[in-house]
Parts: C-alpha cells; structure tokens; sequence
C-alpha cells in the first residue's frame, strides 16, 4: 500500500455519497478533512461516520471536521462531493484551499460543469445554465486540475452520520480531456482502491457519464414523483414503459454528442432493478421535504436536446410534474420556517 501518511485531502460534503468517500478514506490517511454543516456536523465532530454495508460495518478514523475551508489551508486532493446545484455558492471557500498541485475531483451526477472542456465537437456548447449558470464553476475552476468521476453506488443516509451502502459497484475516474493514463490518475485510483472502492481508470469518461446519467435521469425524476424504489418502478410495466421511452430520448441526445451507449435501454432497466428497493436520491429529498436535484440530472439533457433540436416530449413533460413537486417542498418548507 501506498504511503499516504503526506497527503492532504479534503472531502466536501458528508451527504450519503460524501459520508460512503470520508469514511473510507479516514481508515488510510492521518488526517482526513471533511467539509459539513448542520446537523451532519454536530452528529459526526460527536460519534463519527458509521458506513454499513450488507457484510459488515466500517468506523471513521482519523477525521478533521470543518464548517468552512478558512483554516484548512492548500490540499492535494479535493473531493467535492456536494450536489451540482451547490458548487456555485462554494467556489470562494473552495479557491482558498487550491494551491498550485492541488487536483479537484467531481463526484456529481448528470452532466458535469467540465463536461465541455476538451471535447472534441461541442457542438458550439461551452456550458450549460441548468448545470453552471453562466459558467461560474468553469471560469473559476483551472481545467488542468479536474479529474472526473462516475458513481456506481447506491447509498442511503439514514441518519446524520449513519449511512448504508446498499450497492458499491465501482468508483471510476478519468481525465477529462481525453488522456487514457496519467500519475496522478493512476495514484488517485490507487488511493481509493486501498481505501476499499472499485477504482479502474477510464478511457472515455464521458460514454460512462451517459450510462450512470441514462438511469439517473429516468428512474429518479419518476421516483420522486411516484414515491416508488427502483424495483417498484421496474415491476410496474407502466412505469417500466415511461422509463423506456424516456431513456430513448435520452440516448438519441447522448449519441448527438458523440456519446456511446455499449448497452440497450432493457439492459440498463433490469440492472436498475436488480438493485432492488432502493430509494433515490430524488426520493431520499423529497421524503424529507427538501428540494432535490433536477437540473443537473435531467434539466440539462433537454437542454442539450434544445441546442440539437431533438424532441424530447417524455422528457419534458417529466421535468414540469418535478418542477412543480420541488416548488411545492420550497413553499411547505418557506411555511414551516414562519410558523
């Protein structure tokens, strides 16, 4: 195993995904920082992480707690693990923790706000609005030091510090501008397989974007609307049409942008479904009445729809119930909070 005994690196977010990185990657560094707020923050600086998964469970070690990155100075490795629709408001703390070796990795999912950089026909595309307004992040962010990631996992918070790891496939990464095998990709994917993640480094990151988005942009958006776990869904042949006619248009626009598939939409169904009763994220959010994660996941394919004028009627009709359902959570919580 590699010494990593030298290496700073800093987890931003302690959400299911954020807590699942965290908790693994305190067992192998001195001193791992973590980035929370709230309540995850109070529960986690008292008892720490506890990751279980269905063969065992796995304690924190070795975790700094921070509320903001003022006196975290620079680090090697930045993990931002917070949803798309937040990085925006974090860039000013995250510059302060860049240096000149620092790498960000992005563990978001839908499109991401680099998806454009270094690709070969953009399509006259820099940015999209539903994932980097005005392209904050990417005028913000040197490109030279983003890596990017896909995540294969299923995982549920459960409670502020708890969370249970339902299904770990793997945890990808690649360049984002094309580079099969570079050291510092191949340090990092080692540094997560010690810490217990299924790591392999990617060709063609962006083909694995399309296939983890394929379902992100389906199976959630109809989750949080019906209430319903992945193996609900796939059980109800109605719901299991809607997701194959939404994921036909999804694939039509991924293709557009040079995206390839490898898998046909009844494959990536039945994968869906052998997940079993697992809630999404989307679900996750609105079971606990906040509002959930949509541009990213599928307001920004019907915005690369538009731009290749491709219809996308499923698509679209999906998004409004979901807008209308995340306006509802904004005035029940608005609520809430005056009385």
């Amino acid at each position: 195993m590699f010494n990593y005994s030298n290496l700073k690196i800093c987890v931003v977010g302690s959400g299911a995904v954020g807590s699942v990185v965290a908790a693994r990657l305190s067992n192998i560094v001195n001193n791992l920082n973590l980035l929370s707020r709230g309540a995850n923050l109070k529960k986690i600086s008292q008892s720490g992480i506890r990751l279980t998964t269905h063969s065992d469970v796995l304690k924190s070690k070795n975790l700094v707690l921070h509320e903001n990155f003022n006196s975290m100075g620079e680090q090697d490795l930045i993990i931002l693990a917070v949803k798309a629709n937040q990085i925006s408001s974090l860039i000013p703390q995250i510059n302060l923790a860049i240096g000149n070796k620092t790498t960000i990795i992005t563990m978001q999912n839908g499109i991401p706000f680099w998806y454009f950089e270094g690709l070969k026909d953009k399509k006259s595309l820099n940015y999209l609005n539903s994932v980097d307004p005005d392209g904050l992040a990417m005028s913000n962010f040197d490109s030279n030091k983003i890596i990017g990631s896909v995540v294969y996992m299923a995982a549920e918070l459960t409670s502020p510090g708890e969370v249970f790891l339902i299904e770990d496939k793997k945890l990808p990464f690649g360049e984002i501008k094309g580079a099969v095998k570079t050291k510092r990709l191949e340090l990092i994917c080692n540094i997560f397989v010690d810490a217990g993640f299924r790591s392999p480094m990617l060709k063609n990151i962006r083909n694995d974007i399309w296939i983890k988005l394929w379902g992100n942009c389906t199976f959630n958006p109809i989750s949080a609307l019906t209430h319903s776990t992945l193996e609900e869904i796939c059980e109800s042949q109605d719901t299991k049409n809607l997701i194959f006619n939404m994921m036909k248009e999804v694939k039509l626009v991924g293709e557009y942008f040079g995206a390839k598939f490898g898998i046909s939409e009844i494959s990536r169904i039945q994968g869906a479904k052998s997940v079993g009763n697992h809630k999404t994220s989307m679900l996750q959010d609105v079971e606990n009445g906040k509002e959930f994660e949509l541009d990213a996941l599928l307001g920004s394919v019907i915005e690369l729809a538009a731009s290749a004028r491709i219809s996308v009627p499923h698509l679209t009709s999906v998004y409004s119930c979901c807008q209308l359902l995340n306006r509802t959570l904004l005035k029940k919580n608005s609520f809430l909070k005056i009385s």
